[in-house]
């Protein structure tokens, strides 16, 4: 009697799991991003704590840039899978199945889809005849057109629309450098949100709207993550990672208390957390030989956001470079003032030590670099203060 009864027990006791167990593609904390632990890159959904990995496309061509629909149930992806030289925009379930393919042109490069809030259109960068320029389409890929008037900033890419759908942050080619910009789509006013002297890029909304997170190399070598208000205002760095750490792809969580990102060190990249009011990082994925990049969390239109005040990040001073170009030469001062080109010629003798003092305006940063045949400005090495702001930037040597 008793040993007949035994496999209905088992039976409903899988049955009960089964319901009350659901994927990780299906939880509110997901986190999607790509990774080559299969061994090329495929898009992978996790918990917000790092765990309960799954491969969503294990497809043997790539599979990368992940973007959520606002509801959650649909992820836009570039893939290689049809066309080898050419990334594609594909959309997928959030459990990885019916994958549909939606721009149709083989021979042209496609990137960064952004959803609508609404979800009926998706925004994106066409890359043909050597400038990107934002396109916009229906969902299921139709009626695709060009977004932004001709006069628009040209290499427009990584767009990004805010919660109440009314305004696209991208980042686009200035006279000197890699800057964010603002397109407003009720006015088709387009707005520079930035101006440094070097690359600021990969614009995310804060689920609120009122805040922007992107990344930039105004203080000299590797990128760092900033913020600033959606009108451009106030802009400060928010992490307090070594200089030689590379930061870049923010996203924030579904109640902007923290940011998800990606850092390279030493060629192999890994996903943190940073929590914006401790500004402590935490590390999510990391390992050796597998790369973990383009997080971007799951949306959820239950948890309301509270951002917290983001301060300044507390950024120790740095001592001088031990490998400044110094060459033997004698050191250089003046002052001059930049014309509007893209690159700014110095005058002065080869193998001199350059030194550039910014001024007291934290948003007033300087590029520095240097050429066997003449020397040009471009951010290498900085000097920061008790406050962590910039105060000299140096060339240094490699």
């Amino acid at each position: 009697m008793y040993s007949k009864g035994l496999p209905v027990v088992v039976i409903w006791l899988c049955v009960f799991v089964l319901i009350l167990l659901p994927t990780a593609a299906q939880s509110p904390t997901t986190i999607a991003f790509i990774s080559n632990l299969s061994g090329n890159n495929d898009i992978y959904v996790m918990n917000a704590d790092g765990s309960g990995l799954v491969n969503l496309t294990n497809h043997p061509e790539a599979d990368v840039n992940p973007e959520w629909s606002n509801d959650g149930s649909r992820i836009a992806f570039m893939s290689r899978r049809d066309t080898p030289d050419n990334w594609q925009i594909f959309t997928m379930n959030a459990d990885g199945s019916d994958p549909r393919r939606l721009t149709t042109e083989d021979s042209i490069t496609f990137r960064a889809p952004t959803w609508s809030p609404d979800g009926q259109s998706i925004v994106y960068s066409r890359d043909a005849d050597d400038n990107a320029q934002l396109y916009i389409m229906n969902a299921d890929g139709s009626n695709a057109r060009p977004l932004l008037p001709p006069d628009a900033p040209p290499d427009q890419g990584e767009p990004n629309w805010s919660p109440d759908g009314s305004r696209i942050a991208f980042r686009g080619q200035a006279e000197r450098s890699t800057e964010i910009y603002v397109f407003a789509i009720a006015s088709g006013e387009i707005t520079q949100l930035t101006n440094a002297e070097d690359s600021d890029i990969s614009p995310r909304w804060s689920p609120d709207g009122q805040l922007i997170a992107f990344t930039s190399r105004r203080e000299g070598g590797e990128s760092k993550l900033f913020v600033m208000n959606a009108d451009g205002s106030n802009q400060r760095r928010l992490t307090s990672l070594p200089s030689d750490i590379q930061e870049g792809q923010p996203d924030w969580s579904p109640d902007g208390r923290t940011i998800v990102f990606e850092i390279e060190v030493n060629d192999a990249d890994s996903i943190q957390v940073l929590d914006l009011l401790s500004g402590a990082t935490t590390s999510l994925l990391e390992g050796a030989g597998v790369n973990y990049g383009s997080p971007v969390w799951r949306p959820d239109a239950s948890i309301a956001p509270s951002i917290p005040v983001i301060a300044q990040a507390d950024i120790p001073p740095t001592a001088v470079p031990a490998n400044l170009l110094t060459l033997g030469g004698a050191a250089v001062e003046g002052q001059t003032t930049f014309a509007d080109a893209p690159k700014f010629p110095l005058d002065v003798p080869q193998g001199s030590l350059i030194t550039v003092v910014v001024d007291a305006d934290p948003s007033a940063y300087f590029s520095t670099s240097i050429s066997s045949a003449s020397a040009y400005l471009q951010p290498l090495a900085s000097i920061r203060d008790a406050n962590g702001q910039t105060r000299e930037l140096f060339l240094v040597g490699t």
